[in-house]
């Protein structure tokens, strides 16, 4: 990601550094934030083939916050998920296509995969939620998001 203008394989291994004291190896997970209306997830999950998934994605302006958790990683759902809580398409640095078809994403309900984002825990994996019906990748490919 980092080459292709948008810097956050950097942030993200700062980001590690910050929290556990030490960089990422080749096989630490690195998570990421990041906006979602280029659909810049589902690129990067596209573009490298390292694992990179959505781990959740904030719902703007819900209080107490809630995110949409098990997204299948493709443009099609972001883009769902993108119109489900009303987030503007924009462009991103070395996003070449910003577009998805949220109809062609039928088989997730978002709605029934939002709850709240206490439901994280500090290591960025979802606690256990018995009621229930963030993004992570390698240090040199960094791609998913926690949105």
């Amino acid at each position: 990601a980092d080459a292709s203008g948008n810097p956050i394989g950097t942030a993200a291994s700062r980001a590690f550094k910050a929290r556990t004291g030490r960089d990422p190896t080749d096989s630490d997970l690195t998570s990421w934030c990041t906006c979602f209306g280029s659909l810049v997830c589902s690129y990067y999950a596209d573009k490298f083939d390292d694992g990179t998934r959505i781990k959740f994605i904030y719902e703007p302006g819900s209080n107490p916050p809630n995110g949409a958790f098990d997204i299948p990683t493709n443009k099609d759902c972001e883009a769902k998920a993108r119109e489900h809580f009303r987030v503007h398409a924009h462009g991103t640095p070395g996003v070449t296509d910003p577009n998805g078809k949220a109809g062609s994403c039928t088989d997730y309900d978002l709605a029934a995969h939002t709850r709240p984002l206490s439901s994280v825990s500090v290591t960025g994996a979802p606690a256990p939620n018995p009621q229930a019906t963030r993004s992570q990748s390698s240090k040199r490919k960094v791609t998913h998001a926690e949105l």
